[in-house]
Parts: structure tokens; sequence; C-alpha cells
């Protein structure tokens, strides 16, 4: 009896873990002073948004596994508390939310795996 539980116990942690391996679950995140983005749909899409009205854009920058080598950007304009969102495509590994600044560097978030 002792060994039919334990052989249910590994069968159903192996299960798990192939579910957990085959589709992350989890979103990439990245927040500075005005912007937050974010992955969804399995890392296959970003949103950003402008969390504080002081007419400043904001974007989210990012890279795709089909592009590598490619950073890629994502504007906002739409004003505080709306969202812009990106279109499918290869899954999304690095990001960063950036305000931007006129006349100046832009303040972004470090980058986000």
């Amino acid at each position: 009896m002792r060994k039919t539980g334990m052989k249910r116990a590994a069968a159903a942690f192996v299960a798990a873990a192939a579910i957990a391996g085959a589709s992350p679950a989890f979103a990439v995140k990245a927040a500075t002073d005005g912007a937050t983005a974010q992955t969804y749909s399995h890392n296959k899409k970003i949103k950003v948004k402008d969390t504080k009205k002081d007419g400043h854009k904001v974007k989210a920058n990012y890279y795709r596994a089909a592009s590598p080598n490619t950073k890629r950007v994502l504007w906002n304009d739409k004003g505080k508390g709306h969202w812009t969102k990106s279109g499918s495509g290869s899954r999304i590994f690095k990001i960063q939310a950036c305000k931007e600044i006129n006349n100046g560097p832009d303040k972004c978030s470090g980058w986000r795996p």
C-alpha cells in the first residue's frame, strides 16, 4: 500500500512538472515612474500603461525570440490610465518600461527577463 501511494505521488509530481514546463504562466513585468509594461497571452503579447498624469508619452521596449537582436518599441500616447497593446508574435523574453522625456534621456526601468 505504501509503495502504491509513493508511485502515485511521483507520477503526480512528474505530470505537474511537465505541465509547468510546457507553458510559462508568469507574465514579465517592468515599471518606472509613470509607466508600467507587462507581457500576457503566454508572453506572446505586451501592453504598456501610462500611470501618471504628467503629459509624457510612455513606451515599452522589448525583444522577441524570433528576432532576438531587434529591439521593438510599443508607444502609448493615450494618457493616464490607458493601455496600449501589441499584436501576437513569438515569445517576448525581455522588456523595459519607459517614460519619454523631451530633450533628455527617457526615464526607463531596468530590463526584466
